[in-house]
């Protein structure tokens, strides 16, 4: 019997998080599914934690490195379920999941693509940091996304196999911004939408700073997917060569492909607490950043933080952001 739905994971060297992901799969209520792991080239042990299991339901297939879009795209070619959810190997899935995603797709069939309403971003170690809320119906959806932001959680994509197979996949041609690029594209056959309810995935921020020439190249793959999208909807050609030519940086120019200085993990954590509206969050977590800190300054701003009363917490947490931004800034321009 076929399955409604292929779980699709792709893993490159992420034997730290990838059982998390897996046992989150194992977990759902909703049992009629079929997973299909491709090891994208990993030289750790994460095709063989995956194939550890021994469940027949599921699949480890290994390739050489070939990159995301290309590993999915296979994926979804040898899959057979009805609906086709994305999986990264460092995210967690909460039980109900596949369920209320199956659900509500059954009951709207002109959806070809559904995420969730809620998230939950967690640390690298996976501890809680705030709760992140995306637009949920198909108006508000293209909304965000014609403002040039990605109404979506990876981990939280569920597609209809129609879909997927008539946008033809992913693009192999972006390193990144593949699934806001996929998601461009998708507006243009069916609706789309994000379901209502609690959070259902537990999404890992990785604290890991990127290189300066990475970060343009991703900016880069961003603009590119919006410029596609603008041609389509205007019915000009779609030159994919020259809109990335014209949006990613010359190779060997621009920025310079060295480290930025790592930023504080906890203190990127204290600042996604406060945009979430989340001081007692960011508290705990700018508390531990600052605590190897012995200016004084910093040190008397560490302390108010453990008497600070409620009322007045999101004005210190927002003083010691603020701080440290402009004096990244200024060491930055030195």
């Amino acid at each position: 019997m076929m399955p409604e739905v292929t779980v699709i994971l792709t893993v490159y060297n992420g034997e730290r998080y990838i059982a998390e992901a897996i046992d989150g799969i194992l977990a759902q209520t909703f049992e009629d599914w079929e997973l299909i792991v491709i090891n994208d080239g990993s030289t750790d042990r994460s095709a063989e934690i995956a194939r550890g299991y021994g469940d027949p339901r599921i699949q480890v297939h290994d390739f050489p490195n070939r990159g995301q879009p290309v590993s999915r795209n296979h994926a979804a070619s040898i899959a057979r379920g009805r609906f086709f959810a994305i999986c990264d190997a460092d995210d967690v899935w909460r039980p109900q999941k596949l369920e209320t995603q199956v659900t509500a797709l059954r009951a709207a069939p002109d959806v070809g693509l559904a995420g969730l309403q809620h998230v939950f971003r967690i640390t690298d170690g996976g501890e809680p940091i705030a709760d992140l809320a995306l637009p949920t119906t198909d108006e508000a959806i293209r909304a965000s996304l014609a403002g040039g932001v990605n109404p979506f959680a990876h981990s939280a994509l569920v597609w209809r196999r129609e879909t997927f197979e008539a946008l033809g996949g992913y693009n192999p041609r972006f390193r990144y911004s593949q699934d806001f690029e996929m998601a461009l594209r998708a507006k243009d056959v069916c609706r789309l939408m994000n379901v209502p309810g609690p959070p259902l995935l537990d999404y890992r921020v990785s604290a890991g700073g990127i290189s300066r020439l990475r970060h343009e190249v991703q900016k880069g793959y961003h603009r590119a997917a919006l410029v596609l999208a603008g041609c389509r909807e205007r019915g000009e050609p779609v030159d994919e060569d020259a809109v990335l030519a014209a949006c990613l940086p010359a190779e060997g120019a621009g920025a310079p492909a060295v480290e930025l200085a790592p930023e504080d993990a906890d203190f990127k954590y204290a600042k996604i607490a406060m945009i979430a509206g989340r001081p007692w969050r960011a508290a705990t977590f700018l508390r531990r950043s600052l605590r190897h800190r012995f200016r004084l300054k910093v040190a008397l701003l560490a302390t108010a933080l453990l008497v600070t009363p409620g009322p007045l917490l999101k004005g210190i947490c927002e003083r010691i952001i603020r701080a440290r931004v402009e004096a990244a800034r200024s060491e930055a321009e030195v």
